[in-house]
């Protein structure tokens, strides 16, 4: 065979075995492209990244490095023993993806990102970057068995391009993934949102409402220690009104924490990191001393409740019961619940207010009603006696006074004499008047609470005998004409729950005072008109005596006539036995001042002891007639005395 033949079928041998290592590599970059575009893992790209560099490269050494942290951590290894294993991410790695971002084969480019020490190391040629978008996740060190051919450099660049973009990929199926979950957690966050709200705001109960969102707040953030603390109007203090403690550790605790009235709340500022020193400062300069009676709640962090720059209060968050980290969202949807609790709490506060304020004015209404109907009967009292009674029985029924009196101001004795009491047993009949009634004459009421004060106005024996009050409350009965004219007093010691320095109180007992006054002076004109007028009493003896001789007669009934006559000489004070005898019979007739007829339906036994009883001294002349003994009809009454 000639030379020429042999060189030929050398030259076409190798033609032969370079299309054949071409059929190879195209072969398996095919592979490598059906490979990567599956959904892989980071991790499993990485690998397979490594295995087609080997393969379709046809390295001798090799080595990928991944980012973790702050360094390159060595993952996979080829022909190289006691290598570097760790890489610093330094300044220029940081920037490589966005300022060069494509292979490294330049000794000089190779020595400005990575040290000389893991070049020689690895006897680095090409470097292989493993790229993202603008973030570089790790790199190939690679190093020929032959010398490399620009065969070698384009399956090297097509590598890179397929490897990154499945990096890519992942990182943006991930992201979506991410975002999915997001999505997920924020439209569960709205739907619980939505149902917490709707739950706090339904219930209008302060004390149910704090259990209430207690448990909302635990519930949805799976805190292990919730604790729900608000301002207290009546302390003017912060207190820990509810908590919760899933594991049941804690029985009980009592917080009592004070405001800086001069540190302002930052409206920005409603999650409290405890762990971050500067949260904690702002927390602390706002709550001083908060966070020593806080440790036993363990928090986590702490939930401001705002409106403003005014607190409301706030939720402590301890661990999670999974021991798992609070997450974006969980802070998103803490801060929707911080302000649907308050104004869950807002509308409980306003609703009881209204509520308060409702059964006050039904409270006043009563007692306008109750008035209303004291006036009433006041009005309709036919004497002294029920005036007084009624109006001291309504005080105790119906205004809540417990211990009071009415007396009656006597003017020749200047002393006023107790007419009434109202759960007050006492002997003593009259309270002398001195210069500290001087108010009570001009028409103005008294109070005093301190015994001293009482003193001034009553004596000590009457205070011992009234026992337990809360002070004295003086109401004049007096009307105002030319001058102030007063008829007695209205006092009270003592309400059952009410406080006797209340001012509508003292209103109300004036308003009743004003009210019994003109009646008492009408009491008091009538009684002077009826001293200054005397009846007919023998028109009225024969009218009573004709209508009661009909209806004995009609129905058969027991009538008789006592005629008393007295023998005593006449005096301008009148027959002293007149008084005597109205107590012991009904319907009694002076029609003289010596002579005075009883009609009476008694019987006998009862009409001799009620003869008995006036004639003790046997200085009274009696006769008794009877119907159907001594007359038989009224003409017949009458022609006795013929």
């Amino acid at each position: 065979m000639e030379y020429s033949s042999i060189l030929r079928k050398i030259e076409k041998q190798k033609r032969d075995n370079k299309l054949s290592a071409k059929l190879f590599r195209y072969s398996g970059l095919l592979q490598a492209i059906e490979f990567l575009s599956q959904k892989l893992t980071l991790e499993q790209i990485i690998d397979a990244a490594f295995d087609f560099v080997n393969e379709l490269l046809t390295l001798e050494k090799s080595a990928v490095f991944v980012l973790n942290g702050d360094e390159y951590v060595l993952r996979k290894v080829k022909g190289i023993e006691n290598g570097i294993v760790k890489i610093k991410n330094n300044d220029s790695l940081k920037g490589f993806a966005v300022f060069y971002g494509t292979l490294v084969y330049d000794r000089e480019q190779l020595e400005r990102y990575f040290d000389k020490e893991a070049i020689d190391a690895y006897q680095v040629e090409t470097v292989i970057p493993l790229i993202a978008e603008d973030h570089l996740y790790g790199f190939i060190f690679t190093s020929m068995k032959t010398e490399s051919s620009s065969d070698d450099y384009i399956i090297a660049e097509v590598l890179m391009k397929l490897i990154n973009n499945a990096i890519e990929n992942n990182q943006r199926y991930e992201d979506l993934q991410k975002a999915n979950r997001e999505l997920d957690e924020k439209i569960f966050n709205l739907f619980a949102i939505n149902h917490s709200s709707k739950a706090l705001l339904s219930q209008l109960d302060i004390d149910e409402l704090y259990s209430l969102s207690v448990d909302v707040f635990s519930e949805l953030t799976q805190s292990c220690i919730t604790g729900f603390v608000l301002y207290d109007e009546k302390s003017e203090r912060f207190n820990l009104k509810a908590f919760k403690d899933t594991f049941c550790k804690i029985n009980d605790i009592t917080l009592d924490l004070e405001v800086n009235r001069a540190a302002a709340a930052d409206p920005n500022k409603v999650i409290i990191d405890t762990s971050n020193e500067w949260d904690l400062a702002y927390f602390t300069n706002v709550f001083p001393g908060a966070i020593d009676q806080l440790r036993v709640l363990k928090p986590a962090y702490i939930v401001m409740m705002l409106k403003g720059s005014s607190i409301l209060g706030f939720v402590t968050l301890g661990e999670t019961v999974t021991g798992l980290a609070y997450n974006k969202s969980i802070f998103e949807l803490i801060e929707s619940l911080s302000s649907a609790t308050y104004i869950a709490i807002s509308n409980a506060w306003l609703y009881k207010q209204v509520l308060g304020q409702k059964a006050a004015i039904q409270k006043k209404l009563e007692k306008l009603i109750s008035l209303n109907r004291l006036t009433r009967n006041i009005n309709s009292s036919l004497d002294m006696d029920t005036l007084m009674g009624l109006t001291l029985k309504t005080l105790e029924v119906s205004f809540d006074v417990e211990k009071a009196l009415i007396a009656v101001y006597d003017v020749g004795k200047n002393t006023f004499n107790i007419s009434k009491t109202l759960n007050i047993n006492t002997g003593r009949k009259r309270i002398k008047v001195n210069d500290s009634w001087q108010k009570v004459f001009e028409g103005d009421k008294v109070f005093e609470a301190r015994e001293e004060g009482i003193l001034k106005f009553i004596s000590g024996p009457l205070l011992k005998d009234i026992g337990n009050n809360a002070g004295i409350l003086i109401l004049p009965i007096y009307i105002d004409r030319a001058e102030i004219e007063v008829f007695g007093v209205l006092i009270i010691f003592k309400y059952k729950k009410l406080l006797i320095d209340d001012e509508e109180n003292m209103l109300t007992m004036e308003a009743i005072a004003g009210h019994i006054a003109p009646v008492m002076a009408s009491f008091y004109r009538l009684e002077e008109q009826s001293r200054l007028t005397t009846p007919n009493y023998t028109e009225l003896f024969k009218r009573d005596l004709k209508a009661e001789i009909s209806d004995a007669l009609d129905y058969y009934l027991d009538l008789a006539v006592i005629h008393i006559v007295s023998e005593e000489e006449f005096n301008f004070n009148g027959c002293r036995h007149i008084d005597n005898i109205r107590r012991a019979f009904k319907r009694v007739y002076a029609l003289s001042y010596n002579d005075i007829f009883i009609i009476t339906d008694d019987s006998d036994k009862k009409i001799d002891a009620g003869i008995s009883k006036i004639n003790k001294t046997g200085s009274l002349k009696v006769k008794v007639y009877k119907l159907g003994r001594e007359f038989t009809s009224y003409d017949g009454f009458f022609k006795l005395f013929a």
